[in-house]
Order: structure tokens, then C-alpha cells, then sequence
């Protein structure tokens, strides 16, 4: 019997101490303090909240948001499902996707390829059969266009007279957003730089289209910039399917160093919410980032804002040295500037102001519009 007693009392020592749920329950007593808080990224089962969703459609299928505006509408659901035993108090960051490019689409409604006639020069009030500048052509695509639906592209072919001569030009407009836009049109002379005999791409060419399309733009454009965009327009032949060939598209941006597909680039945000009345509730801000006239107005020693040695600093380097500027007088300086642009707010709206700053490079302070008009330093 007193085997059996110590057999037993073994066991249950195991069992206490390899109990694999100790974690768990200790993680979930934290969380259920008022005063948690902590910082999460949304993941696909939180997306798949909105699956039935038709307001919706795009959070569950293509895992994002379209901007603040939306996630602060809709993250309150997953947070109300992930965090039920969260009490009022509770504070979470989340980090969600939005679109890079929202809007953008490699989708062509309608295409075709056309001629401008003499008829058309003289239709839009052109006196010899060429046109002269970028403004006539886009009058010709009004005229021959009058009601162009969304996405929908036209291979134009013209003559444009400058410098003394006339040069026949084809090239891809794309109408979108509500407007003609000229894009990138792949010429015989790209498909020939890289060894494409036939003057149209097929599936074979799929895998490579963006290192093609990427050394096309980089020869067009010559200074590029981060998030820079162009469409690119290329004729294609459907060598799987009915063998036709077609006129696509495709949305191209600059990440700094290469052109990259824009279609599908996400991008992470952040937005904190705070858990009251049993409500999630989001922590709304209005972002401002200073412009040079803010540097300027906040050196301008008639303005009398923080100190003069201050000011002479701003002046000098046209950034906010900490060494030079203490945390009371940058969050006065930021003041100063909600003051001058954002004096119609409502009191209680907060501000992110991010500027430019040595040795920290960029940095960001949250100010909050007081009763008396001033805008001070937010006090969680």
C-alpha cells in the first residue's frame, strides 16, 4: 500500500510540474489587468473576420486595409474577437497592411490600337496634319473619346512636329482615376535590347517582364526617386490560351535602387486602441510633417519662439539639434507651427509632428489642441 501511496503522489509531481498549459494561464492572467498593454500584427485569422464580409471584400482576400480611416472602423471586430477577456483599460498597438499604391491595377477594360487621320488634326483645330505639342494630343483623345470608360487603354500613333521636323510616334494612354495618363510604352527598339524578335512578350517572358521592365524605365527615366510610379504598356501573345494577342499593362514603382511590380506592395501601419466601456477604441491622430516655411517661421527670431540661441541653430543647419533644443522648446516649436496651420481644430485633437532633427535624424512628437487654443505636449 505505501508503494502504491508513492507511486501516486510521483505521478502527480510529474503531471504539476510538466503541466503544459502553466504558460498559457500565466500570459492570460497578465492580459486581464485594465492596465495591459502590449503591441500585435494582424495576422490571416484576424483578416478572416471580414470574410463574409461585402463591404469589405478585399481584408480577408487580400489581407489588408485601404488607410487609418478604414482600420479604425474595423480592427475594433478583431480585437473584440482575439482580446474577449480583456478588461476596460487595456491597451493595444496594431500593426496592419495597407496598399503602397491603393487604386492601382493592372487590369485593361478595353484597348485599341489607332491612327490619328487628317481628319482628326483638323477636327481639333490643327492647321497642318501633325500635332505640335502634349496638350494637342490629349485634346484629340477628348474629342475622339468623349466618354472613356475606366481602364481603358489606347495605342495612339501621330505625327508631332518639333525642332524643325516631323516624327511619327505611337504611344500607349491610359485612362484612369478619371483621367488620360501617357505611360510607358514598350517600343520595337526594347523588345530588341533584350533579344525579343517578335515585338510582343508571351507566357514564356512572364518571369522576366519586371527585369525587363525595370531596365526600360531606368533608361527612360533618368532621376528617379523613391515611390516613383509608371505604368508600362506592352503588347502580349496568349500562347496558351486562343493564341490573340493583346494589349496589357503593368504598374511599376521605384523602391531606391530598382523598379519593382507595384500591384499587391503592402505596406505596415500602426494604430492604438484602447479598450473603454467594453468599446475598442482608436487613438486618432492627424500627421504633419514640418516643410522648409516651418523651419523658417520657427528661426525667425520675430516670432520669439524658445531661445535665440535656439533660433540661430535652426537657422544655421535647418534642423532641430537636440543638443541645442531641450524637449520643452521643441514641443514649444511644434506648437507654434499646429498653431499657425491647424488653428480651426476642434480642442482635444492630437497632432504627430514628425521634422527633421541632429543627431536623431527624424522624429515625431504628439501634441494635443488645448481650451485655450494653444497646442501642448499629449499626456497619456
Amino acid at each position: 500500500m505505501k508503494k502504491i501511496f508513492y507511486l501516486l503522489s510521483s505521478l502527480m509531481l510529474v503531471f504539476t510540474a510538466c503541466d503544459p498549459m502553466e504558460d498559457v494561464y500565466e500570459e492570460l492572467d497578465k492580459a486581464k489587468k485594465d492596465d495591459a498593454a502590449f503591441a500585435i500584427e494582424l495576422n490571416k485569422d484576424d483578416y478572416a473576420v471580414y470574410k463574409s464580409n461585402t463591404e469589405y471584400p478585399h481584408i480577408a482576400t487580400g489581407q489588408y486595409l485601404t488607410g487609418e480611416e478604414e482600420a479604425a472602423l474595423v480592427i475594433p471586430a478583431m480585437l473584440s474577437k482575439r482580446y474577449a477577456h480583456l478588461g476596460n483599460g487595456a491597451t493595444v498597438e496594431v500593426n496592419y497592411h495597407i496598399q503602397k499604391f491603393p487604386g492601382v491595377t493592372n487590369s485593361v477594360s478595353s484597348w485599341e490600337a489607332y491612327t490619328v487621320t487628317a481628319e482628326d488634326y483638323t477636327a481639333v483645330g490643327e492647321k497642318f496634319a501633325n500635332f505640335n505639342s502634349s496638350s494637342d494630343v490629349y485634346r484629340l483623345l477628348d474629342h475622339k473619346y468623349p466618354t472613356p470608360t475606366d481602364k481603358q487603354l489606347v495605342v495612339l500613333t501621330y505625327d508631332m512636329y518639333a525642332g524643325g521636323t516631323t516624327s511619327t510616334i505611337t504611344d500607349s494612354y491610359f485612362f484612369v482615376n478619371g483621367d488620360w495618363s501617357n505611360i510607358y510604352h514598350v517600343t520595337a527598339q526594347d523588345y530588341a535590347s533584350v533579344k525579343n524578335t517578335y515585338g510582343s512578350f508571351s507566357g514564356s517572358d512572364d518571369a522576366n517582364l519586371k527585369v525587363f521592365f525595370d531596365k526600360f524605365l531606368k533608361s527612360d527615366v533618368i532621376v528617379a526617386k523613391e515611390g516613383d510610379f509608371r505604368y508600362v504598356s506592352y503588347y502580349y501573345y496568349n500562347s496558351n490560351g486562343d493564341k490573340s494577342r493583346t494589349q496589357r499593362i503593368m504598374a511599376m514603382y521605384f523602391d531606391g535602387e530598382n523598379w519593382m511590380p507595384a500591384v499587391g506592395v503592402k505596406q505596415t501601419a500602426t494604430l492604438k486602441f484602447q479598450k473603454k466601456d467594453n468599446v475598442w477604441v482608436p487613438d486618432l491622430s492627424i500627421p504633419y510633417t514640418l516643410v522648409a516655411s516651418d523651419y523658417t517661421y520657427v528661426g525667425n527670431d520675430d516670432n520669439n519662439i524658445a531661445t535665440a540661441a535656439a533660433r540661430a541653430n535652426l537657422r544655421q543647419f535647418g534642423n532641430f539639434s537636440t543638443y541645442n533644443w531641450t524637449n520643452d522648446q521643441l514641443y514649444e516649436a511644434m506648437g507654434a507651427i499646429l498653431k499657425l496651420h491647424f488653428s480651426g481644430e476642434e480642442a482635444g485633437k492630437k497632432f504627430k509632428v514628425t521634422f527633421d532633427s541632429y543627431p536623431a535624424g527624424k522624429m515625431t512628437l504628439v501634441l494635443v489642441k488645448a481650451e485655450n487654443g494653444n497646442f501642448v505636449k499629449f499626456e497619456e
